[in-house]
């Protein structure tokens, strides 16, 4: 059997997004259920992912991405198809008139909320009677938000058997052999310097005169550093050179196996966000069992373990907060962080995240 996901327009795919939903989905029914895994785009960048083992065919233009989905659609089984936005009900059209006992699955992001379910939200904006040729179309819409599945029930009572809670998980590495050695170590990870993931803040509180609650911490930084966040390091590093030591950069780690073997030594793990739809990275840091500091965005209450989540609001109270959480973490012994890996496992890599998906077949 056969799953292809297909993302017409997305303009900003290369080898970073392998560990995320758009290519992971597929992966993991290659890998549970045997399907062969194909993915279509009009993006050059996306041929990067035939170098991690993710099966890429490229278009020329729209009309010729769309020709190959026309006289190939009897092949798919399973067409993945990402958000509620006008190609996607165009395509979930196109491939239900060629392939009427296909399987359409879509992916939605729980960004739709980011400004709450009111009169504000896209969801709002879109008739009813578009909504519902969609979902008359499709087979499974995935949520990441329990709230966003009670908000498509409520509103669409006749098509609450296609609204699938599916969050999204962490790459379950195959033999792992890795081994929790916790140090003290505070990680951030993301795009530093993207304006909605709030990088700064962090800068800002080691700007200030007393961090002496840092004395026996290092911090360390993975993922793309863009010039502008580069600058504010550099300026941090100048006014304050003992924290020289103490601040680590990594720049982007593609392999999962490299990234949780740093993340496996953490303790802390940062989420700074102004606003966030479903963060992977939080799954990533509850494989490697790294109590949570966040910012309230996106399904971080929903999705991580309680006991080992503190919220902060503001830099007002980011250092209160993480000297909550210092203090927190050293109370705690490998069989705690380990108790964090074992949550992770047993509800939020991606076979156990998909697992009412990947039963329909």
């Amino acid at each position: 059997m056969k799953i292809v996901t297909l993302l017409p327009l997305y303009n900003h795919i290369d080898r970073k997004f392998y560990g995320k939903d758009i290519i992971q989905i597929g992966e993991t029914f290659k890998k549970v259920k045997g399907f062969n895994f194909s993915f279509w785009s009009l993006n050059k960048q996306a041929k990067r992912l035939s170098v991690e083992g993710t099966q890429y065919e490229g278009s020329k233009n729209i009309i010729s991405l769309l020709w190959k989905l026309i006289t190939k659609s009897k092949e798919i089984d399973i067409l993945h198809l990402y958000g509620i936005k006008r190609d996607t009900l165009f395509i979930s059209i196109i491939y239900k008139f060629f392939n009427k006992t296909g399987f359409i699955y879509v992916k939605s992001d729980s960004s739709l909320l980011r400004n709450g379910i009111d009169t504000r939200t896209s969801l709002n904006i879109i008739p009813n009677i578009i909504l519902r040729i969609f979902l008359k179309n499709i087979n499974v819409l995935g949520l990441e938000d329990k709230t966003l599945l009670k908000y498509f029930k409520n509103r669409f009572p006749k098509f609450q058997n296609k609204f699938m809670f599916l969050p999204c998980g962490a790459v379950e590495l195959e033999n792992d052999e890795l081994i929790l050695k916790k140090e003290n170590i505070i990680t951030l990870c993301g795009r530093f310097g993207a304006k909605e993931k709030n990088f700064e803040i962090i800068i800002d509180m080691l700007l200030e005169e007393n961090n002496d609650f840092l004395k026996n911490w290092n911090i360390q930084f993975i993922g793309e550093i863009h010039t502008n966040f580069q600058d504010k390091i550099n300026h941090l590093l100048k006014l304050k050179p003992e924290l020289k030591n103490k601040i680590i950069l990594h720049g982007f780690i593609y392999d999962k196996k490299d990234l949780y073997k740093l993340l496996n030594k953490s303790k802390i793990f940062i989420i700074t966000s102004l606003s966030e739809g479903e963060p992977n990275v939080q799954f990533d840091a509850m494989y490697c069992g790294n109590v949570m500091l966040s910012r309230d965005v996106g399904t971080i209450r929903q999705n991580y373990p309680e006991k080992f989540t503190i919220f902060f609001d503001d830099l007002g109270n980011l250092k209160s907060k993480l000297t909550n959480i210092i203090e927190k973490t050293n109370e705690m012994n490998i069989s705690d962080y380990q108790g964090i890996k074992d949550i992770c496992i047993k509800e939020f890599t991606w076979e156990k995240s998909l697992k009412p998906l990947l039963d329909k077949f």
